[in-house]
């Protein structure tokens, strides 16, 4: 440990010989949860245009690992109107609806839900796709299934 001089502060002990300790890069490996984190979205079969519906999203957390700043990123189809009120937690981006859930404790499910409207299609059916995506400073991403929903006027 380096000896100062008590009037100037200056350093009067001589250097350390050999190799420094400081790292001069370090690398952050996230595991890889795939396997472990538990998600499901669930959405109706069948919807009929301009009613609402609900996108639910249930996410369990058998990792083994708490996961920091965790967010539920979902994707709405195309022509989707986000009917749901956001909160503080949520943010809409374009069709992309970003929810963040903080903490999660192993063994903890959350439950998120969305509520959506889809305007009358112009061929009279249509099937619609959402897939959700979760992330979080703790692990790598794991995406949802996708979701189909038939639209009719």
């Amino acid at each position: 440990m380096p000896l100062n001089d008590p009037i100037t502060g200056d350093v009067v002990s001589p250097p350390a010989i050999g190799k420094p300790a400081l790292l001069d890069m370090f690398t952050v490996t996230k595991p890889v949860i795939a396997n472990t984190l538990k998600t499901k979205l669930i959405a109706p079969y069948n919807a009929k245009a301009g009613n609402t519906f609900s996108y639910k999203l249930s996410i369990g957390n058998n990792t083994g690992y708490a996961l920091n700043g965790t967010q539920a990123v979902l994707t709405l189809p195309e022509h989707a109107e986000l009917v749901s009120k956001l909160g503080d937690a949520a943010v809409q981006v374009g069709k992309t609806v970003i929810i963040t859930l903080g903490r999660l404790d192993t063994d903890a499910v959350r439950n998120v839900q969305v509520d959506v409207k889809i305007p009358a299609i112009p061929n009279g059916n249509a099937k619609v796709a959402a897939s959700a995506l979760i992330r979080s400073a703790t692990a790598m991403p794991v995406s949802s299934n996708q979701v189909l929903t038939k639209i009719s006027n």
